[in-house]
């Protein structure tokens, strides 16, 4: 059986399925819903539900939603014979089709546009004075840490006792390097004397100040004499160097 309202008499209907199928009746096209009168599934019926009442039960429960459900729908009588459904869950108004049918308001009197008010002046700032913060005297920058090797108190401005202790150092190292190449007491004073000007004017030249009592760096140890060089041959016909034999050690001449 099919199931018919009557007016302002609400019916509770369980949608078991959900779905719905579209059927020409009577009064046009309908959409047939599978209920439960009251939630008893002895009591299966069909509901044609008209096209307003299944838009509003589409717009609360689309597509796979109205499955499972249970609804309170009833048919209200409006204003002027306007009838309009009313769908309830649990006692709580859902959705209503009386908001589609009912009258838009007439639009309100548009009020005359009132006179634009004057700008108020904007407020001067006054520009705030700084504060005079005291000034603090500026640290001198840290000095950077040596470099290894390096002098711990380089010199700016040499002294008198500087260039005298670097003169001794530039006479000390020049015995050092003859002696290391000739022997000691070889080299001739004069030769001695041009080494240490000559090492005394690059060290000027390349700012190389020694301040006193700075220990000097250990020398290396003197290279060994070098090896006695013969004397050239003479003819036979010449003197002998000085020192030499006039004969060998056996009475023979010298064989040259």
């Amino acid at each position: 059986m099919a199931i018919k309202f009557q007016t302002n008499i609400p019916q509770r209907l369980a949608f078991p399925f959900g779905d719905f199928k579209e059927v020409e009746g009577q009064y046009g096209l309908q959409y047939m819903y599978s209920v439960d009168l009251d939630g008893d599934r002895a009591a299966r019926e069909k509901l044609y539900a008209s096209e307003a009442l299944h838009i509003l039960l589409q717009s609360v429960y689309p597509d796979d939603a109205m499955r499972g459900q249970l609804l309170d729908i009833c048919k209200r009588e409006g204003d002027k014979g306007r009838n309009y459904w009313d769908v309830e869950c649990d006692g709580v108004l859902v959705a209503s089709s009386l908001e589609a049918i009912a009258p838009a308001p007439a639009p309100a009197p548009a009020r005359p546009a009132a006179a634009p008010r004057p700008a108020a002046p904007k407020p001067t700032a006054t520009p705030a004075v700084p504060a005079t913060a005291p000034v603090r005297p500026t640290p001198p920058p840290e000095a950077a840490p040596a470099a290894p090797g390096a002098l711990p108190h380089p010199i700016t401005k040499p002294s008198y006792t500087n260039l005298l202790h670097l003169l001794n150092t530039c006479a000390t190292d020049s015995v050092a390097i003859w002696a290391d190449l000739l022997g000691p007491n070889v080299a001739e004073p004069a030769v001695i004397q041009a080494t240490a000007a000559t090492l005394f004017i690059q060290a000027c030249h390349n700012n190389i100040i020694l301040p006193t009592g700075i220990p000097r760096k250990p020398t290396a140890p003197p290279r060994p004499a070098p090896r006695a060089v013969e004397p050239p041959p003479y003819e036979k016909s010449e003197a002998p160097p000085e020192g030499w034999p006039d004969r060998n050690v056996d009475g023979n001449e010298p064989p040259f």
